[in-house]
């Protein structure tokens, strides 16, 4: 069987930023990071004009995009975030690119696949969260994106933060630390903020750790190194109320929360082209 190893275009597609990668067997080679178009139909004229003056795309054995929302057969069944509902995206891409397989995904899924295979995570369960314009939230099963998990949204469970019931997001996404903190929270480093967004990011884990199971937790996205800096408070939030008898889990940060759902999305393609050769 040929294995494929070679030339990859990558997409990460963000509610705030998009952040093309060219992978050149397993390698990042290069990067292009412009600021995501809200409007659906300005996303893909920006997106194909990138790609035609920047790409040889004839040399690409795939195309791999990661979209912060719910895909369904190459289709955007729905993205919150950006407020893109019904698109065939894969369509599109495919009235340009006839020979080049396209592969669409949901991007915490992808940064989920990422974030095991750098670290070399292959048997177990795997729960990734990216705190960024919102939350989400990607699930692995041994070294594969779970599909039954492939719709969860993680961030837009309620839960309750003070006297505050509102969805995750809202309490302890990258956005929102940002607002309330007045700097994005990569830059954060007083005791007192470091120790609120700990108790942000935990009254959500201490919910999705019990019902999960995960033996490892992994955080990502623009905001994922604030938990470098509020570690040890989240845990000592979190061990206070997971009980016992749940495993509790290794939580750690990826070792380039920036750049993972490229690596999730080159891994993807890499394996769905390996299936299909």
């Amino acid at each position: 069987m040929l294995s494929y190893l070679y030339m990859i275009l990558t997409i990460d597609t963000g509610g705030t930023k998009t952040l093309f990668g060219l992978y050149d067997k397993g390698t990042l080679i290069s990067t292009i990071k412009i600021k995501t178009p809200k409007d659906y139909n300005d996303y893909l004229k920006v997106v194909k004009d990138i790609m035609l003056n920047n790409y040889d795309l004839f040399s690409l054995e795939a195309i791999s995009i990661a979209i912060p929302g719910i895909i369904k057969n190459g289709k955007i069944s729905y993205c919150g975030r950006l407020k893109w509902h019904d698109k065939d995206i894969k369509a599109f891409f495919a009235s340009f690119l006839s020979n080049t397989p396209v592969f669409i995904e949901n991007d915490a899924s992808l940064g989920a696949l990422g974030a095991t295979r750098e670290d070399d995570f292959k048997k177990g369960k795997a729960l990734y969260i990216t705190l960024s314009t919102g939350i989400g939230t990607g699930f692995i099963l041994n070294n594969k994106i779970d599909p039954i998990s492939k719709s969860l949204e993680g961030g837009m469970m309620v839960i309750q933060y003070k006297d505050k019931v509102d969805q995750w997001q809202a309490i302890a996404s990258g956005s929102t630390i940002s607002n309330i903190y007045g700097e994005i929270a990569s830059k954060i480093s007083d005791e007192t903020s470091l120790k609120e967004i700990a108790l942000r990011i935990a009254v959500g884990l201490r919910v999705l750790i019990p019902l999960l199971s995960p033996d490892k937790v992994y955080f990502g996205g623009g905001a994922g190194i604030v938990f470098n800096h509020a570690k040890e408070q989240v845990l000592k939030e979190l061990k206070d109320y997971i009980p016992d008898r749940i495993t509790f889990p290794e939580i750690k940060t990826t070792k380039d929360p920036e750049l993972v759902v490229l690596r999730g999305c080159y891994e993807y393609a890499k394996d769905r082209l390996n299936r299909e050769a």
